[in-house]
C-alpha cells in the first residue's frame, strides 16, 4: 500500500473514531447533566447524517483492498478500519433510538430517558475504552506506516505522481518537509532550557597553550593513559580527576573546543556518522545546570539536533502526538508536552544509547560529576553501563571522591594536579612578564626572581585558583614597589590552603567599612540565588528565564540613594545612569568583597552589539565552587550577617524594590515612545517583585505593602487597558496565566495578590477596607485562590487567605458565586485524589466552605467531574484514615454540627444598626443569649448547649438552632460581650449559611437607602 492511500485510508478511519468519541462524549455529559442546556443545539439527524457519510468515505477507501496483498502492517490498519466499521453501524443504531420529539424542557427530559433506555452509563464508558483503543491503534499503524515511507523520493517515483503537475508534486513535496521540520523543531525546543550552554561559556579559555600537551602525549615518558590513543581507537570512559580548583573544567572545555577533538574522533567513526555532546555540571547554577534531568536534556537536544532523524526512533510517542497535532489531523484535546518527566528522558535516552539504534557513533563529555545534586554513585553507575556501547564513548571529569575510584576502577585516567607544573610555570612568567616594574626586579635580581617562581610553583602544589590569587596579590606588591625580598614576606603570609586563603582575603578588606559594603552585596546576591532556584523549578522558568544576579539589578538594589524612589515618587533614570552605576559595582566587586565575587558576560541566544546594554547584562557569580563552599560555612556566613545586625537592611525587600526601580525605568520608556503596553520584560519584573513578596511574607510575615502599592500604580500607569472595565492585570501575556482564567478575565490587582499567596498583604488591605475585597467582577476572590499560582510554586498561605476572604464576605457574596467557588474547589480536590496527591489541604477548604454556608445538598454531584462528593469522601477514607475527610462527612451530614442558627429572616430584615447593638452572652455551661438594646430591643434565646466549631476561628460565637421572639427583655448587661454575632443561618429556602448580623444588616441597609435614592430621582 504506497504512502498517500495509507494515509487516506487512516485519516478517514482516525475521523470516524474521533467522531464517535465526541458521540459518545456529549451522551456521557447529558447523562450526568441536570439541565437541557447541552443539548439545545444538538441535530440528533444531522449527527447521525455527518456520521454515516464518515463511514462511508471509510467503506469506499477499503473496497477492492485484497487483504493477501497487503504487508503486515498494513493488514493491521486494514482490521482496524473494519473494526471503526463495525462500531460505527452500532453507533448509528443507537443514535436512530436517540431522535425523540419537542421542544425545550419536554425535549430535554425525553432524550434524556431515551438515552437512559439505550444506554446504562457502563456500556457508555465500555464503549469510551473501545474508540480510546482503536484510536490509539489507528495512531501507532499511521506511524508505522509513515516511517516506512518517509523519504520524499518514494513520494515521487510513484507512477501516479508522474502524471501530476510538476508545481503540484513540488508543493506536496514541501507540505511534507515543513511539517517534519516543524515536529522536529518544537521537540528540539522543549528540550532546551535556559542558561543550557551557561557554564561552558563562562569557564575562562585557558591560558596560551597551557593544556595542549593533553594532545601531545605520544612522546616517550609518558606517565598517563593515552588520552589520544583513547579518542581514536579506545572505547568506554576516561575519567579526568584532580583536586579542587585544579583547573579541571578549563582543561574540558579545551578538549571540548578544540578542532583536535573533532579531528581524532573523526578517525574514530571510520566514516560514520558521529556526534559531539558535552554537559558541564555547575553546583553555584540553576536546578538543571545540576541535576539529573538538567543532563539528559542537555545531551539530548545536542544529539538530535545534529541528527533529526534519530527523533522519531528516540522519542516516538511524542513526535507521533507531535506530528499529528502539525499535520491537523483529529486529536482527542491533547496539547503537544512542553514539560519533560525525569522518567520520558530516561527512557529517551536509553532509546538513544542502545545499540540497536542506526550505527552513529557518539562521544560524550561530562564535566564536574562531583557537582551533580543526586547520587553520586548511581549516576557514576549509568554512564558505566552506557559506556559498554561499543558506539559510545565517555569522557568525564571530577574531584577524587571515594566513590568515583570505586565506579571508574580499571578506566584510564590522569590526576591533573601531577601534570600541570610546568603549565604553572609558563602562567607565572607570563603573568609577570607583562609587568615593566618586575621586568626591573628581574634586570636587578635575576636569581631571587627565580627562586620567587619556584617557590611559587611548589606552594600551589597544582591548584590553579591558588596560583591565580597569589599572583594578582604579588602584582599588586610590584605596584606597590616591593622588592624581590618584600614580594617574597608577602607570598608567605598567604596561606597554602584554598580555603585559608580566602579568609585571609576576606579579613584583610581595608578600610573596615568596606566589609559593611561587602556584607550587603554578599547577602544580596546569596538571597537572589536562593530565591531564583525557587523560581527555576516553577512553570514560569521557561518564560521568565531566571538566571544569575545582574551587575545592573544588583547595583539597583545595593544603592541606598534609589531606595525611596521604589516606593514613591518619579525617577529619571536612564540606560547610561546604570550603566555608570553598573560600572561601580564591578569596583566594588574588585575592592568592597576582594574578587571573591566576579562579572562573567553572557550575550545569551541572540547577541547585542550594544557595548552598554551587554556591560549591564553582566552577571555576578562566584569566583569558584569553593568560594561558594566557603562563604556559606555557617561560621564565615554569621561573620557576615552580623555586619548588619542591628540596622534595617533586608537583602530580599532591595531585591524588591530594584525590581520596581526596573519597571519604572521600563514605564517611562514605554510613556515616551508612545507604547503604553506592559511587555513580556515589564511582567518579568511584576512576576520577580511578586515572587520576593510572597517570600518576604513566608519568612517574616512582612505585608510589604507600601512597595506592593506601588508596583501596582506604577504598572497602571504602563498599560492602557483596551476594555473599558479593564484592568492592567488583564494585559498579562498568554503563557502566564493559568488557561481557566482566559475563561473570564475582568482581573484586578487583589486577584494577582490572592494568587501569589500575599496572605499579609490582603489582611492590611482587609484591615482598612473589608468590602474592598468583595468589589470585582468576574471570578471571585475566592476562586483565583484556589487556582494553581500562575507561578508554579506550592502556595503554603492559601488556607489563611481562604479563610480571611470568607471573613470578608457578605451573606449576600455568599449565595451569589457560591456553587461555582464550591465545583472549582472540589474539582481541584478530586484532580489531586486521582494523581495520589495529598487532599488534605483540598478537605480543609471544603470543611471552610461547609462551614461557612458555601454547600447546598442540591450541589453534592459536581457539574465539573461527575463525582458524588460521597464517593470523594469514600474514596479518601479509602486511601487513608483522614480525619478531615470523617470531619467533613459529619458536617454534610449534619449541617447543625457546625453551629446553626435557625433565624426569622423577616424579623432581622426589621433591624437597625443605628439604634440596635448585637450583644452576646456566652458561657460554656450555661445556654447564651443574643440580645440587643436600644429602642427596638428583640431577644434570642437558644434552646441547646452552645456548640462551636474549633475547625474554624469565628469572628463571635457561633449558635445552635436559635430562634428570635419578640418579647422585649432587659438583658443581664454584666454578662453581654460586644461583638458581632456570625454563625449558621438557615433561610427561608431551607439553606445553611454563614450570617454575620451587623454586617449583614448594614449591608440591608444601605441596599433599602440605595432604593429609596433611586425611587426619588425617579429611577
Amino acid at each position: 500500500m504506497d504512502p498517500l492511500t495509507a494515509l487516506s485510508l487512516a485519516g478517514n478511519a482516525i475521523q470516524l473514531v474521533q467522531f464517535g468519541t465526541q458521540i459518545v462524549s456529549k451522551c456521557q455529559e447529558i447523562y450526568k447533566s441536570t439541565s437541557g442546556v447541552i443539548i439545545e443545539n444538538w441535530d440528533i439527524e444531522a449527527v447521525s447524517h455527518d456520521f454515516q457519510h464518515l463511514s462511508s468515505r471509510l467503506k469506499l477507501s477499503l473496497r477492492g483492498r485484497q487483504p493477501g496483498c497487503l504487508t503486515e502492517d498494513e493488514h493491521a490498519l486494514y482490521a482496524v478500519c473494519e473494526q471503526c466499521i463495525a462500531i460505527n453501524d452500532e453507533l448509528v443504531t443507537y443514535l436512530n433510538k436517540l431522535k425523540v420529539q419537542g421542544q425545550g424542557h419536554r425535549r430535554w427530559k425525553s432524550f434524556q430517558r431515551a438515552l437512559k433506555s439505550v444506554w446504562s452509563k457502563k456500556e457508555l464508558d465500555v464503549l469510551t475504552k473501545r474508540l480510546s483503543a482503536y484510536r490509539s491503534q489507528m495512531d501507532l499503524h499511521l506511524l508505522l506506516s509513515l516511517k516506512m515511507h518517509q523519504s520524499i523520493d518514494s513520494l515521487q517515483q510513484d507512477t501516479r505522481f508522474n502524471n501530476l503537475e510538476s508545481t503540484i508534486k513540488e508543493l506536496i513535496s514541501t507540505i511534507f518537509k515543513t511539517c517534519i521540520h516543524q515536529v522536529e523543531s518544537s521537540l528540539l525546543y522543549s528540550l532546551r532550557f535556559p542558561g543550557m550552554t551557561e557554564r561552558h561559556e563562562d569557564i575562562p579559555d585557558p591560558h596560551w597553550n597551557t593544556f595542549q600537551w593533553i594532545f601531545n602525549d605520544l612522546k616517550a615518558g609518558r606517565s598517563w593513559p593515552s588520552f589520544t590513543d583513547w579518542l581514536i581507537s579506545g572505547n568506554g570512559l576516561y575519567w579526568v580527576q584532580g583536586k579542587p580548583a585544579s583547573g579541571k573544567s578549563t582543561l574540558m572545555r579545551h578538549i571540548y573546543d578544540s578542532a583536535d577533538t573533532w579531528s581524532l574522533l573523526n578517525q574514530w567513526s571510520n566514516g560514520h556518522p558521529f556526534v559531539k555532546a558535552g554537559f558541564f555540571f555547575w553546583n553555584s547554577g540553576t536546578v538543571d545546570q545540576r541535576s539529573q534531568k538538567g543532563l539528559l536534556r542537555s545531551l539530548l537536544y545536542q544529539t538530535l539536533e545534529a541528527n533529526r532523524e534519530l527523533i522519531p526512533l528516540v522519542l516516538p510517542s511524542q513526535w507521533q502526538r507531535e506530528y499529528l497535532a502539525s499535520a491537523r489531523l483529529p486529536q482527542s484535546g491533547e496539547t503537544p508536552a512542553r514539560t519533560w518527566a525525569l522518567r520520558d528522558l530516561i527512557e529517551a535516552f536509553k532509546l538513544l544509547t542502545e545499540e540497536k539504534m542506526p550505527s552513529t557513533k557518539m562521544c560524550f563529555f561530562i564535566d564536574g560529576l562531583d557537582e551533580y545534586n543526586g547520587d553520586h554513585a548511581e549516576m557514576a553507575q549509568l554512564f558505566r553501563d552506557i559506556a559498554q556501547s561499543p558506539n559510545i564513548k565517555i569522557c568525564i571529569s571530577s574531584r577524587s571522591l571515594v566513590v568515583f575510584e570505586d565506579e571508574f576502577e580499571g578506566c584510564p585516567s590522569l590526576r591533573l594536579q601531577d601534570l600541570t607544573h610546568g603549565n604553572i610555570t609558563n602562567y607565572v612568567n607570563d603573568r609577570f612578564s607583562k609587568n615593566r616594574k618586575w621586568a626591573k626586579l628581574v634586570h636587578q635580581d635575576p636569581l631571587a626572581a627565580q627562586n620567587l617562581v619556584r617557590e611559587i610553583v611548589d606552594a600551589a602544589d597544582g591548584v590553579f585558583l591558588w596560583v591565580r590569587l597569589v599572583v594578582t596579590s604579588l602584582l599588586n606588591g610590584i605596584g606597590n614597589r616591593d622588592e624581590t625580598s618584600d614580594l617574597q614576606k608577602r607570598l608567605r603570609l598567604l596561606p597554602s590552603d584554598l580555603e585559608k586563603l580566602y579568609l585571609y582575603m576576606l579579613t584583610n578588606i581595608d578600610p573596615e567599612f568596606y566589609l559593611d559594603q561587602a556584607s550587603r552585596i554578599f547577602q544580596i546576591f546569596r538571597k537572589d540565588r536562593e530565591d531564583t532556584e525557587i523560581l527555576a523549578m516553577s512553570d514560569l522558568a521557561r518564560n521568565l528565564q531566571p538566571g544569575p544576579l545582574t551587575v545592573s539589578k544588583l547595583s539597583l538594589a545595593y544603592d541606598d540613594d534609589l531606595q525611596q524612589f521604589a516606593r514613591q515618587g518619579q525617577i529619571s533614570l536612564r540606560l547610561g545612569d546604570i550603566f555608570s552605576r553598573s560600572q561601580r559595582m564591578s569596583y566594588l566587586l574588585r575592592t568592597r568583597c576582594a574578587g571573591l565575587l566576579e562579572l562573567s558576560e553572557t550575550l545569551g541566544e541572540k547577541e547585542s552589539h550594544d557595548s552598554v546594554a551587554t556591560f549591564n547584562s553582566k552577571r555576578v557569580l562566584y569566583m569558584h565552587r569553593t568560594v561558594r563552599d566557603f562563604l556559606e560555612k555557617p561560621e564565615i556566613w554569621g561573620r557576615i550577617l552580623r555586619r548588619t545586625t542591628g540596622t534595617d537592611f533586608q537583602p530580599r525587600e532591595r531585591l524588591l524594590n530594584s525590581c520596581i526601580i526596573c519597571l519604572k525605568i521600563q514605564v517611562n520608556n514605554s510613556v515616551a515612545n508612545h507604547r503604553r503596553v506592559l511587555g513580556k520584560d515589564m511582567w518579568a519584573n511584576i512576576f520577580h517583585a511578586m515572587l520576593y513578596a510572597y517570600l518576604e511574607d513566608l519568612d517574616r510575615g512582612e505585608p510589604c505593602e507600601p512597595a506592593l502599592d506601588e508596583l501596582n500604580r506604577v504598572a497602571g500607569a504602563g498599560q492602557i487597558c483596551r476594555r473599558p472595565r479593564g484592568h492592567w492585570c488583564d494585559s498579562c501575556p498568554l503563557q502566564f496565566i493559568s488557561p481557566v482564567l482566559l475563561m473570564a478575565r475582568r482581573d484586578n490587582w487583589f486577584s494577582l495578590a490572592v494568587q501569589f499567596g500575599l496572605h499579609s498583604y490582603l489582611k492590611c488591605k482587609a484591615r482598612q477596607d473589608p468590602e474592598g475585597l468583595n468589589k470585582k467582577d468576574g471570578f471571585d476572590l475566592l476562586e483565583y485562590g484556589l487556582l494553581p499560582t500562575p507561578s508554579g510554586i506550592q502556595c503554603s498561605t492559601r488556607i489563611p487567605i481562604i479563610v480571611l476572604l470568607l471573613e470578608c464576605k457578605t451573606p449576600r457574596d455568599k449565595i451569589e458565586k457560591s456553587r461555582t467557588t464550591w465545583e472549582i474547589a472540589f474539582y481541584y480536590a478530586q484532580e489531586s485524589l486521582n494523581k495520589g496527591n495529598d487532599v488534605e489541604e483540598w478537605l480543609e477548604i471544603l470543611i471552610l466552605f461547609v462551614q461557612h454556608g458555601l454547600f447546598n445538598k442540591e450541589w453534592e454531584i459536581c457539574n465539573l467531574t461527575g463525582v458524588s462528593v460521597w464517593d470523594f469522601i469514600d474514596d479518601v477514607i479509602l486511601r487513608s484514615t483522614s480525619a478531615k475527610a470523617q470531619t467533613l462527612r459529619g458536617l454534610l451530614t449534619d449541617p447543625s454540627a457546625a453551629g446553626d442558627v435557625s433565624v426569622d429572616i423577616e424579623e432581622a430584615k426589621s433591624l437597625s444598626p443605628r439604634n440596635t447593638e448585637w450583644l452576646i452572652q456566652s458561657g460554656p455551661e450555661s445556654e447564651p443569649t443574643a440580645c440587643g438594646s436600644g429602642s427596638d430591643l428583640r431577644t434570642a434565646t437558644t434552646h441547646q448547649p452552645l456548640v462551636s466549631s474549633s475547625a474554624y476561628p469565628t469572628t463571635a460565637a457561633t449558635y445552635q438552632s436559635s430562634t428570635f421572639s419578640s418579647a422585649y427583655q432587659q438583658p443581664p448587661l454584666q454578662q453581654l460581650v460586644t461583638t458581632p454575632t456570625s454563625g449558621w443561618v438557615k433561610d427561608e429556602n431551607g439553606s445553611y449559611r454563614f450570617w454575620n448580623v451587623e454586617r449583614w444588616v448594614w449591608d440591608y441597609e444601605h441596599t433599602e437607602k440605595d432604593e429609596r435614592k433611586s425611587k426619588g430621582k425617579g429611577k
